[in-house]
């Protein structure tokens, strides 16, 4: 990594559909033989957002189920199966942050660690309360489960 925060990567490494925006372009843009390009930590960000949607997704792609409809929707910023990351999700607003199209704008790696960190812990308190439930008389059960909810 340079001061920039630039690196770079020889020949093309990886899956199209994993790559961020600016990555994709530089790509189809060119002889996919090319031997250099410039990564970022931004363009990281992107992918582990994609990751992240991956994993939520449980194994979909967060912007299509084919690669025509990924890259299609890359382009387009459309992350088609987002909403199936329900909106109250704790991670749904990060990984939109992390999805930002625009790499200047596009959230910091060590803002995504600090917005981990909060979902931690929420989660904890949240895990509290569950255990709470357990020793809480029936009446008052049904007021905490649906504040947990």
């Amino acid at each position: 990594m340079n001061e920039r925060g630039t690196f770079t990567m020889s020949g093309v490494k990886g899956t199209l559909i994993w790559f961020s925006p600016e990555e994709m372009g530089i790509i189809m843009g060119r002889d996919l033989r090319i031997t250099e390009i410039r990564g970022s930590i931004k363009s990281d960000v992107y992918a582990e957002g994609l990751v992240f949607g991956y994993i939520l997704l449980k194994g979909r792609h967060i912007y299509g189920e084919n690669q025509y409809d990924i890259v299609t929707n890359m382009k387009q910023n459309n992350p088609a199966n987002i909403s199936e990351i329900h909106q109250k999700h704790l991670a749904r607003n990060l990984i939109e942050k992390m999805l930002n199209n625009t790499p200047d704008t596009r959230i910091t790696s060590e803002e995504v660690v600090n917005q981990l960190e909060a979902i931690n812990i929420k989660l904890s308190k949240k895990e509290k309360k569950l255990h709470q439930l357990s020793t809480c008389p029936i009446t008052d059960c049904r007021n905490n489960i649906e504040s947990l909810m």
